[in-house]
């Protein structure tokens, strides 16, 4: 089964796992954030937004999950594909300068 999965970390360790089939998309995130389950059919169209410790997740224009990592900051993030073939449109990354 095709099987597609992003992963954000925090010095190696994983934080939160996105992960999408033919059936729907899971997000889970251990003790950090609570599981989301959706059931619609791909294809999705994922904007994530990553800020620190503040995530926020939109599925098809809609906010599915917005959080803070409480103690955690996210700086790595691996997109991978099982099976299959991801068609990825755009992946776009702000640095923001730290304000003073």
């Amino acid at each position: 089964m095709e099987k597609f999965v992003i992963i954000l970390y925090e010095q190696g360790k994983p934080l939160v796992e996105i992960v999408w089939n033919k059936d729907g998309l899971t997000i889970t995130g251990g003790d950090t954030l609570p599981s989301h389950e959706l059931k619609n059919k791909p294809p999705y169209e994922l904007r994530i937004f990553i800020d620190r410790s503040l995530l926020e997740v939109f599925i098809n224009n809609v906010s599915t999950i917005t959080c803070w990592l409480d103690g955690y900051s996210v700086d790595e993030a691996i997109l991978s594909a099982e099976k299959g073939t991801i068609d990825l449109e755009e992946i776009r990354i702000w640095r923001i300068k730290e304000t003073e």
